[in-house]
């Protein structure tokens, strides 16, 4: 079975590395600049009544502070992932951030 593994980091050369290290392993995955809604709304200029997410994703270089991966992998190979994400953030004591997963039960697609 195909599970989903998400994480969410702080961006840094030790996030950078990590990537690495994933990709040199021979996985695949997305990763997009994001922000938490609490850093989005402190660095906002000029708050708003509401909250546009489009101008979030027109402008991620102002309110950017962590990376999000999406990584597809088979069930079996999950640990090994976790495990390098564990082993580069110190179990996230060193880069800030979570990860978790989910069982996909159906899936289509060249990944």
């Amino acid at each position: 079975m195909k599970v989903l593994l998400y994480s969410v980091l702080d961006k840094g050369p030790r996030t950078d590395a990590l990537h690495r290290a994933i990709f040199k392993k021979g996985y695949n995955a997305t990763i997009l600049e994001t922000a938490g809604l609490r850093h989005v709304i402190q660095e906002m200029k000029e708050p708003h009544a509401t909250l546009s997410l489009s101008d979030i994703a027109e402008t991620p270089s102002e309110y950017s502070g962590s990376t999000t991966m999406f990584i597809i992998l088979e069930e079996e190979k999950l640990e090994e992932v976790k495990e390098l994400i564990r082993d580069y953030t110190k179990s996230f004591e060193l880069i800030h951030g979570a990860m978790f997963a989910f069982p996909i039960p159906s899936y289509e697609g060249s990944f």
